[in-house]
């Protein structure tokens, strides 16, 4: 398969798309959300279906004979510090919190339209409050992956100073697993966060870094 086969697809389904949605099969101006999860679940099943021949283009390319190419660039990291629960800023934001009153945090649930979303604003809730702490050059954020056949999220690391904010690192998607309902606001909060970090000092773990970074912590503990 060659960039124009694959032009050539896109310009194939974009088009089908938009027919689509002239006929009322598919209502854009409903929730872009709803759009993007359509286009995903429709290329995911082309690519298991091999419609428009992607399995053969994948077969085909260099890399699949063992043609070696060079990376096209390749990230360090040194002397970073590992993503973590603060204990004490933690009780502070969560503690005031009664479970009976109207939650002033976003905790994912099974029932949530979008579960993911309920994640990532919890994550940017525990920053803003110092809670989640990390390396300060790095900013941590959690995108939402649901679709209508599952739950999940991007944990996604981002320069949070100079020229280079736009290019993340991810290990991809995580599925979400669901907090135990009848726990406490605060221990349901602690189990998504502590797994957010979890995902997000492997990504770390995955990239080459130098002799100072130290050991993982076991998150949520009051390390830091």
């Amino acid at each position: 398969m060659t960039a124009q086969d694959v032009t050539d697809w896109l310009d194939d389904y974009i088009e089908n798309m938009l027919l689509d949605a002239r006929n009322g099969y598919l209502n854009v101006e409903r929730d872009a959300h709803e759009v993007v999860a359509h286009i995903r679940r429709t290329i995911r099943d082309d690519i298991r279906s091999d419609k428009g021949g992607w399995i053969a283009g994948r077969h085909d390319s260099e890399v699949a004979q063992g043609t070696p190419l060079p990376p096209a660039f390749v990230l360090t990291l040194d002397n970073l510090i590992w993503f973590d629960l603060d204990e004490q800023a933690f009780q502070a934001w969560i503690t005031p919190i009664h479970p009976e009153d109207d939650l002033d945090i976003s905790l994912p649930s099974k029932h949530s339209e979008y579960p993911s979303r309920d994640l990532s604003c919890l994550v940017c809730d525990a920053i803003d409050h110092g809670a989640l702490v990390g390396d300060p050059p790095l900013r941590l954020t959690v995108y939402e992956g649901d679709d209508d056949e599952s739950c999940g999220y991007y944990a996604v690391l981002h320069n949070e100073i100079g020229d280079q904010r736009m290019a993340g690192i991810t290990s991809g998607w995580t599925e979400l697993d669901f907090a135990d309902s009848a726990a406490t606001p605060a221990d349901q909060a602690r189990e998504y966060l502590t797994e957010v970090c979890a995902v997000a000092n492997a990504v770390l773990g995955f990239v080459p870094h130098g002799p100072h970074l130290p050991t993982p912590p076991a998150v949520g503990v009051g390390s830091t």
